[in-house]
């Protein structure tokens, strides 16, 4: 970890938060490679969506590198085809195959403790994953509502938490409003102003990435630091460019560390 003061001046643990964003939470890949050379490594893990993916990989111990490589070594567009199910939806359940073949079944059987979020359908609230089934928690936080199918846990239906919440910095945060932890909030799907209209569907994309930067943008005052790398609004949101994303992530956030002058211990 780093002694650098003025990038950790209180010297609590630090506590990362990994938005979701689609292809562009690629991005988070080379951000986690950046902040591993300056031995910069979390306490504590809080994703959402795509983010929540990486995170868990993470916390399960693997490397920025070796999780980009197992993201190479699957046929995505494969995993993420349409399989239509009942109520007309995608189904995501054979995700959790994929996923089951590199993490736990338990958040307790990874090496960092890691809060997963997503949206309730019944009780129309963010709830907080951090104990139990994984893979069903990471299918939950996925399940883009109108895309893929709701997750059923218990007796509740889950869907992806990431409109309302994309950067979940709330769960590092206690009664008072104040965090235990040095927050490191990490944003993958900023928002430009040179956007073109060229079709129905990219205008309600861009209305609802609008929405989700709204919130984002109040959440992110709480971070202690905040990187969000603008390039990263050239990579489209279905878009599974892992190699454009990972070096936009860790070139940004190379630069942007060394700003800080943190040195490696």
């Amino acid at each position: 970890m780093t002694n650098n003061k003025l990038f950790n001046p209180t010297q609590k643990p630090i506590g990362i938060t990994l938005s979701g964003g689609g292809g562009r939470a690629l991005v988070h890949l080379g951000i986690l490679k950046a902040l591993e050379e300056k031995k910069i490594q979390p306490q504590k893990i809080s994703g959402v969506s795509m983010g929540g993916i990486i995170g868990a990989m993470w916390a399960a111990g693997y490397s920025a590198d070796e999780t980009t490589k197992i993201f190479h070594s699957e046929s995505w567009k494969k995993w993420f085809r349409p399989t239509w199910s009942e109520n007309g939806l995608i189904s995501i359940q054979k995700l959790g195959k994929l996923f089951s073949k590199y993490l736990p079944k338990t958040f307790e059987e990874l090496k960092v403790p890691l809060i997963i979020s997503a949206f309730c359908l019944q009780t129309a609230k963010i709830e907080r994953f951090e104990s139990g089934d994984l893979i069903s928690a990471l299918l939950a936080s996925m399940a883009v509502p109108a895309v893929f199918s709701p997750v059923r846990i218990g007796r509740y239906d889950f869907v992806d938490s990431g409109l309302l919440e994309n950067l979940p910095v709330k769960p590092f945060q206690n009664e008072r409003q104040e965090s235990d932890y040095f927050i490191i909030g990490i944003h993958s799907n900023a928002l430009t102003e040179n956007f073109i209209p060229i079709s129905t569907r990219s205008v309600i994309e861009r209305y609802f990435q609008a929405v989700g930067v709204f919130f984002v943008q109040g959440d992110s005052k709480n971070c202690d630091v905040y990187i969000e790398p603008q390039e990263i609004a050239t990579v489209k949101f279905s878009n599974m460019d892992i190699d454009k994303a990972y070096l936009i992530g860790y070139n940004y956030t190379t630069k942007f560390l060394n700003e800080f002058d943190i040195q490696s211990v």
